[in-house]
């Protein structure tokens, strides 16, 4: 019957329908030779479906299982109310056969509103419809001993025995691998703990809201409380006055936002207790790709903060203490090679000569010394000058005519037409492109070319929302190495590449610069390939924003 039904569903597409075709076809014309031989009509019908769960039927047809489920009931109430017109003149038999329709199963009050409504439909008398679901209901309800032979009752038993004997086992399995997943869970979560007790640097672990869930003893006293009364509440939350934290700077050079690296200031009573933190941080994610929380650590950072910031205290007094006698030098060998003291001959001027080459380099070491002590201590002014652009490209271009001529260097300006109106600081300014002008000639071979192009800008994605400025320096010198773009612009770092013989600096040129263009409210980046050259190309607003 199972089988015909599927066929007929297939060919129709409308399971559905069909089955409800049948429903109606099974109350009216089965129902009467099931009581006729008094079989029970609950067996019946469970056989039935579990023939279509066990087929196509709960496969093919999409929520087949919810209208088989439905059809089920829908049946019984139609066999009920078979029932109830058949036996009208024997109530008590047509409750008799109610009862073993629907079964003492749980579940069977559903089927009443519905078998009530049918009644009514179909014209019967209210207290008649009353009268018989009470009584169905209470024969439901009863919970009467049953006579069953000896044969019977010690197969039950048996099966009831086995069962217990299975589930006994089935259970016992259970447990025990229950038991050796939650001794590995221990055995890693006591591995785990014992590394975080451990670890030096401090660790915590923080939900998607923000709220510690983690946190090892180095992270305690970092911070200066307790794991207790940090867990479920926010990192900052509940700290004391002298252990409230400050971001002291940004992101470092972190494009990367799953992982991020700050350096906080912990306050303390006094500034002998105050401490810096670096707190690495790396987003955590579940399987589906989602943020549940982030884990930081925190490294205690402070004497390294000092030893620095007394380097760069040593470095700012010694530059300082130089630049006196080296001026004094300086103008002194002007005023003999000038011959304003008297004459000298060929070979006092050549060795006076170098002398003051060499005196040069060691004063602009010294300048740079001290713009980047001005810049670590956040003493960097820059001055508000309006001055067209074009200008100090073409005094820098004029300035290194004479080495480009001896390297038979061809510099080449490529400006736009009218003028370039700018306000910013114009010594800054030059300083920039006098290092990146003069870089290109040191790494650029003998009649190489060096190119220098300005273009204005309505604005650049990124780094700057308003009018700006774009200088590109070109060369077709020796080339960078790609994996050194980030490392150049560190201090005192060079490129990896041999540099031509003769050709050196600090290192601290493209970091000064660097720093120059980040104060204006710009940003500086570098394009190469070993052996084809290279373009350092830098982006400033037209004016610079007062800070």
């Amino acid at each position: 019957v199972a089988e015909a039904i599927i066929e007929s569903a297939k060919e129709s597409g409308d399971f559905e329908a069909v089955i409800k075709k049948f429903v109606g076809w099974l109350s009216k014309n089965v129902t009467p030779i099931l009581f006729e031989r008094k079989k029970d009509p609950a067996k019946f019908i469970q056989r039935l479906f579990d023939s279509f769960k066990k087929g196509e039927g709960a496969t093919l047809f999409q929520s087949s299982n919810a209208v088989i489920e439905e059809c089920a009931e829908e049946i019984k109430t139609a066999m009920v109310q078979e029932a109830f017109s058949l036996y009208k003149a024997s109530p008590k038999k047509a409750v008799n056969a109610a009862v073993r329709i629907l079964g003492y199963e749980e579940g069977q009050d559903k089927i009443f509103p519905r078998l009530k409504e049918r009644f009514m439909a179909a014209g019967a008398a209210l207290d008649e419809i009353d009268s018989f679901i009470q009584k169905t209901k209470t024969e439901l309800a009863k919970d009467e001993e049953v006579s069953i032979s000896k044969k019977k009752l010690a197969k039950l038993t048996r099966l009831s025995e086995r069962f217990d004997e299975e589930v006994g086992q089935r259970v016992q399995a259970a447990t025990e691998e229950l038991r050796r997943h939650n001794k590995r869970l221990s055995d890693e979560k006591e591995r785990s703990d014992g590394i975080m007790r451990h670890l030096a640097d401090g660790l915590v672990v923080v939900d998607r809201a923000g709220n510690v869930v983690m946190m090892n003893p180095a992270a305690e006293k970092l911070l200066g409380r307790g794991t207790k009364e940090a867990l479920g509440r926010s990192l900052v939350e509940g700290l004391k006055e002298e252990h409230l934290m400050a971001v002291a700077k940004g992101p470092l050079d972190d494009k990367d936002e799953a992982h991020i690296t700050k350096e906080i200031e912990v306050n303390g009573k006094d500034d002998t207790t105050k401490r810096v933190l670096r707190a690495s941080s790396a987003v955590v994610e579940n399987e589906d790709g989602k943020t549940v929380g982030m884990v930081s650590v925190l490294s205690d950072i402070t004497h390294e903060k000092e030893v620095e910031e007394m380097k760069s205290h040593f470095v700012s007094l010694v530059t300082h203490e130089l630049r006196t006698p080296v001026v004094a030098i300086q103008k002194s060998l002007e005023l003999i090679l000038s011959k304003t003291t008297g004459a000298i001959n060929e070979d006092q001027e050549r060795f006076l000569s170098i002398s003051k080459f060499n005196l040069e380099r060691l004063n602009r070491l010294i300048n740079d010394l001290l713009d980047m002590s001005k810049i670590e201590a956040g003493k960097l002014t820059l001055n508000h000058e309006s001055f067209d652009f074009r200008d100090i490209v073409n005094e820098v271009a004029s300035s290194f005519n004479s080495w480009a001529k001896d390297k038979e260097i061809t510099i080449n300006l490529d400006l736009k037409d009218g003028p370039m109106a700018v306000t910013l600081d114009h010594d800054r300014m030059t300083q920039i492109l006098v290092n990146l002008v003069g870089n290109a000639l040191k790494f650029t071979p003998i009649k190489g070319e060096i190119t220098v192009i300005v273009d204005t800008l309505e604005r650049k994605e990124g780094i700057c929302s308003e009018p700006c400025l774009e200088v590109t320096i070109v060369d077709n010198g020796i080339g960078i190495d790609p994996k050194d773009f980030k490392r150049i612009f560190n201090k005192f770092e060079q490129v990896s590449l041999v540099a031509p013989s003769g050709v050196g600096g600090t290192g601290l040129g493209l970091s000064i610069a660097k720093e120059i263009i980040s104060l204006h409210g710009g940003a500086i980046w570098v394009e190469s390939q070993i052996g084809k050259g290279s373009r350092f190309i830098f982006v400033v607003p037209k004016v610079l924003k007062t800070k």
